[in-house]
């Protein structure tokens, strides 16, 4: 008994093990196109009734365990393998089939697999509502990922596939629906055929594509071109959405531009957009939009379309080259969010530019890290408060893209971006294929930089103190970061400043220890001193400790220091008018209290292990002492 439990035990966890998909997969095939029947004339209630023809290659059949395939939440009626039908041979878990036992059937170039399948298409499992399939407002639409589930890619909840984006292929797609509804898809139009009170619409794609890239639209669809220069960039949406699409997509030609000239032409048959009660997608060349967005931007007046753009610019940064797993989702959602300043920048200069990368630094630093926590751009983690598309890879991935950007060069890191796109072109990439042409482009060993930004959690935290020393105005600074988080180096930081003749002065300095005393210059008015207060930025959080005193050596306790359990904080002096305040290592304030009616008794139990800096201030001086928590 024993052992049937235990074989049961491996059974499962190697079927969880292929379940989770986020990571690149072991496998040894190459799936070359999808070709699918799909009859969506009862699309009010989600029923899809269809036949798939998966065509692949195996690459060793010496080697060939297994075939996996995604199907979320519809019934499998046949599995036919070169003509023999293998349904008997299909293990199911959650949203995956693993085949097996199929080796004497296989041939090592173009099987084909043929599923027949119908059912209620869903949403993601695990508790969100974003990918999978929606019905909302008369239209049916696919999103292409989900937001919790444990296998990110949720086309399986409508069409069969090896649903991960290692492996891309072909689509050729036949819709059926009941006139006078319209069927969109990716690719192009082939095709449309009336078949009495249906039509058959077929879309087709020749142009390798990951599954979740790959999406349609049902419904009572109205078209609207916005420009059929080049390629067609259009808009499908319902009949009273017309005029708020005219007045918010007018910018899209001049963005296709904008980005065409930075990173290539753009690479697909067709660009058009399909407003829906989800959004926004970047689903290779049928682009999801909000309908809310849509609107809010009408009313508002808003026709810069950030968010237009940010999609678009996926057509190069996760489309046109694919985060080969999921770990490396950044390469996608950190580039297209970076291209948000860029396009603002089009339009506004410099300053607008600098501007919207300070405000993705402001919305990371002081909303997202409360909710979200402290982790790194790669391979981040998918548990709550985190998800599969957490906002930190979006906004703080911006900036530390404008930092590379500085750091590199404008030129320098374009031109690698545009090699980067056209060496994995239509392929899939990861972080340090992208790394190793960036390091040729720039001839830099650019290891600090990933390791610190990319690889590595947090930001730099620096205390500074300003020293005046005849006509000289030095900057002594220390990194106090959480002790987990690395010393950061070459870190560039502008001081801005007056002379002491009124004019005005900058300087661009940075940080390459963990400790250091630099020269700003001379005849400096030391009260007029900012960082990063023009038209640059850098994810530095100053805190000035200019004229802080010592609180220990000034009556001031923290005691017991190191704190285990609880810790008090008091004074010898006259407690009126005392406020007490601390700061994590981050540079957040966590604790916000006044000494009026006592000392303070505070417990650990309140705070993270860490080291912590505790102000007092009264009405003429400011006193610091560093407080570690140790549990």
């Amino acid at each position: 008994m024993k052992y049937i439990i235990l074989l049961m035990m491996m059974v499962c966890f190697g079927l969880k093990a292929q379940e989770n998909t986020v990571d690149v997969i072991p496998w040894n095939y190459d799936v070359l196109s999808y070709k699918a029947d799909i009859d969506l004339t009862k699309y009010e209630s989600k029923y899809i009734d269809a036949s798939a023809t998966i065509t692949f290659n195996v690459l060793d059949m010496e080697e060939f365990t297994s075939f996996q395939l995604g199907l979320a939440s519809l019934n499998i009626n046949g599995l036919i393998l070169n003509d023999v039908d293998i349904l008997d041979k299909a293990n199911f878990l959650n949203t995956t089939y693993i085949i097996s036992e199929i080796e004497d059937i296989l041939k090592s170039e173009n099987n084909e697999l043929i599923v027949n399948y119908n059912g209620d298409m869903t949403i993601e499992l695990g508790g969100k509502t974003w990918g999978g399939v929606h019905f909302k407002d008369s239209l049916l639409y696919a999103m292409g990922v989900g937001f919790g589930c444990s296998y990110v890619s949720t086309t399986r909840h409508w069409l069969p596939a090896f649903d991960h984006p290692q492996d891309k292929a072909t689509f050729d797609l036949y819709f059926k629906v009941k006139k006078p509804n319209l069927a969109v898809s990716i690719g192009d139009l082939v095709s449309n055929v009336e078949d009495g009170e249906n039509s058959i619409y077929n879309w087709k794609t020749d142009i390798p594509t990951a599954t979740y890239l790959v999406t349609f639209g049902v419904g009572p669809l109205t078209k609207t071109i916005i420009s059929e220069e080049n390629i067609e960039k259009s808009v499908y949406h319902l009949e009273n959405d017309s005029e708020n699409v005219n007045k918010i997509f007018y910018r899209l030609p001049e963005m296709v531009d904008f980005y065409s000239r930075l990173f290539g032409d753009y690479p697909f048959e067709k660009l058009a957009y399909i407003i829906s009660e989800k959004g926004a997608m970047e689903h290779q060349t049928l682009i999801n939009y909000a309908r809310a967005s849509l609107n809010t931007n009408a009313k508002n007046n808003d026709t810069i379309g950030s968010v237009i753009a940010h999609e678009l610019a996926h057509q190069w940064f996760g489309d046109l080259v694919t985060c080969r797993s999921f770990s490396d989702a950044w390469l996608n959602e950190s580039f297209a969010t970076f291209c948000e300043p860029l396009w603002i920048g089009e339009i506004g200069g410099d300053k607008a530019y600098w501007a919207e990368v300070r405000a993705k630094s402001n919305s990371y630093l002081k909303q997202i890290v409360n909710s979200e926590k402290v982790f790194p751009l790669y391979d981040f983690p998918r548990a709550s408060p985190s998800s599969n598309y957490p906002a930190t890879i979006y906004q703080k991935g911006a900036v530390v893209l404008s930092l590379l950007r500085f750091q590199l060069g404008g030129e320098v890191f374009f031109s690698g971006l545009k090699k980067y796109l056209n060496k994995y072109r239509f392929g899939t990439a990861n972080t340090e294929e992208l790394k190793a042409i960036l390091e040729a482009e720039s001839k830099e060993n650019l290891d600090y930089f990933f390791n610190q930004w990319i690889y590595g959690s947090g930001w730099p935290v620096v205390h500074y103190n300003l020293i005046l020393e005849g006509d000289d105005l030095f900057i002594e600074y220390n990194q106090i970061q959480d002790q987990i988080w690395q010393t950061f180096t070459k870190v560039p930081f502008e001081v801005n400043f007056k002379f002491n003749d009124g004019t005005d002065g900058n300087t661009m300095l940075y940080l390459n220890q963990k400790m250091e005393k630099l020269n700003i210059g001379k005849n400096i008015d030391l009260n007029t001193i900012t960082f990063n207060s023009n038209d640059f930025y850098s994810m530095i959080n100053f805190v000035n400790i200019t004229g802080v005193k010592s609180a220990r050596e000034n009556g001031y306790v923290v005691f017991p220091n190191p704190a285990t359990q609880d810790f008090i904080i008091d004074t010898e002096h006259k407690r009126q008018n005392t406020s007490v305040k601390i700061y994590n290592s981050i540079g957040s304030l966590v604790y916000d209290d006044s000494m009026e009616k006592g000392a303070l008794k505070l417990s650990t139990n309140e705070f993270s292990n860490g080291l912590y800096m505790v102000i007092f201030e009264t009405d003429s001086s400011k006193y610091i002492e560093k407080l570690i928590i140790k549990k």
